[in-house]
């Protein structure tokens, strides 16, 4: 019966989120609606720009293949900066 109504609510919630615009970012999100780990990683490349995977992995608690697999985001993120810093 809780469990019923749980997804009753779940489901209006996405209703009303659809009328409202606010769709799921389905980049950031896997395949069970758990958000990637994508962000920890830019973040940590952010701050540590010359850091190695391993010190990533270890700052992070995260597995190295989660580090690996995000790992070059940063890079690319960072070319797409100096593209449009160079067409202004």
């Amino acid at each position: 019966m809780q469990e019923q109504m749980l997804l009753l609510i779940a489901k209006q919630l996405e209703e009303i989120m659809k009328i409202l615009g606010k769709q799921k970012n389905k980049e950031s999100v896997g395949k069970m609606g758990r958000p990637t780990k994508e962000h920890v990683v830019l973040r940590y490349r952010a701050n540590y720009p010359v850091s190695k995977k391993m010190e990533c992995k270890r700052a992070t608690g995260l597995s190295i293949k989660t580090v690996s697999k995000y790992w070059d985001l940063y890079t690319d993120v960072e070319k797409e900066k100096d593209g449009e810093d160079e067409k202004m």
